[in-house]
């Protein structure tokens, strides 16, 4: 007699509404750069999840002080004790994934002439295997209004699932126009 057997499983990640690591040996030290990587309108954390893999395996704490998670903003704060850390940092990231980066510059205290500085890297809301539903403004290679996403690197690879035709969508093209998933 054969016996089937189902196995149901599901994932949950649950970071609580503000995750915070402290990385610091000496907690006198303070930081002069921070890097605000965000995913807008994500109900997912996915590509965090991808980041947080590449962090781990090219850039594991060098220069962190601390990192924060804020669940209300969806964003990942990686504060550094030096600007050329966060720098690098900040490169990294945009090497892996399409970001859109913003550069401030702030002062630390009004009598001391101390700059602190902000690196905010907003990644795409797009996923690998994203139903998205283009606009009629947005022709990309003369493919059709729907479109699966099939990966996302540095640039977004799309494919229609009609043609099975591939188009390849870099950052600077994406926040010209850009659009969400529709799943």
């Amino acid at each position: 007699m054969e016996t089937k057997t189902y196995l149901y499983y599901s994932e949950a990640v649950h970071l609580g509404q503000n995750f915070e690591k402290e990385v610091m040996e000496d907690p006198s030290e303070e930081w002069r750069a921070v890097v605000e990587v965000s995913q807008q309108h994500a109900s997912y954390l996915r590509t965090f999840f991808r980041l947080q893999k590449i962090i781990d395996m090219k850039h594991p704490d060098r220069g962190v002080r601390r990192i924060k998670y804020n669940n209300d903003q969806q964003v990942f704060s990686f504060y550094f004790r030096n600007l050329p850390c966060a720098v690098s940092f900040a490169q990294l990231i945009n090497r892996k994934l399409p970001v859109n980066a913003r550069h401030d510059k702030f002062p630390l205290h009004i009598q001391i002439c101390d700059n602190r500085y902000a690196i905010s890297l907003q990644i795409v809301p797009i996923c690998c295997a994203d139903l998205i539903f283009l606009p009629h403004n947005n022709n990309i290679d003369n493919i059709g209004p729907i479109v699966i996403c099939t990966k996302v690197v540095t640039t977004i690879t799309l494919l229609d699932p009609l043609t099975l035709r591939q188009c390849y969508i870099d950052a600077g093209q994406y926040w010209k126009a850009p659009f969400t998933p529709s799943f």
